[in-house]
């Protein structure tokens, strides 16, 4: 097997990226072999893997088959990510915001429980939403 190459600083990593890079030590992987477990190139991985960058929507759901997490689960580091970016890792702020989106989130998936899976958004576009709903503000147009 194949020594570990990591790439990445764990200092450098958003959850998600400690996560990757948890599940790359422990089968003693490189990062080009868990790039390709994936189906992403490596500069993607690394991008998903960073503070300052997230996976895209498409890649969350096979990162959360390889990994053996829930796409929630991805979906709740990659919007935490993204809450730390946007107050400035002011924590107080990012947790309490995170856990209004989650209690958002836990309503949007009661109401869209009746609907088909096959009409059922993507988890992703469920917090993608709930960011939106809790971070918009009148007048705002960002």
């Amino acid at each position: 097997m194949a020594a570990p190459h990591l790439q990445i600083d764990p200092e450098e990593c958003s959850g998600i990226g400690l996560l990757v890079l948890e599940y790359i030590k422990a089968r003693q992987l490189t990062f080009t072999q868990m790039a390709e477990q994936i189906g992403i190139s490596r500069a993607a991985l690394r991008i998903a893997c960073l503070k300052n960058g997230n996976p895209g929507k498409r890649t969350i759901p096979r990162l959360a088959q390889v990994l053996g997490k829930s796409e929630q689960e991805l979906c709740r580091l990659v919007f935490e990510n993204k809450l730390k970016l946007i107050y400035e890792e002011n924590d107080d702020v990012v947790n309490l915001t995170l856990n209004t989106i989650e209690s958002f989130v836990k309503a949007l998936h009661q109401k869209l429980e009746k609907l088909p899976e096959s009409e059922k958004p993507a988890q992703y576009d469920i917090y993608e939403h709930a960011l939106k709903a809790v971070t918009s503000f009148p007048g705002d147009r960002s």
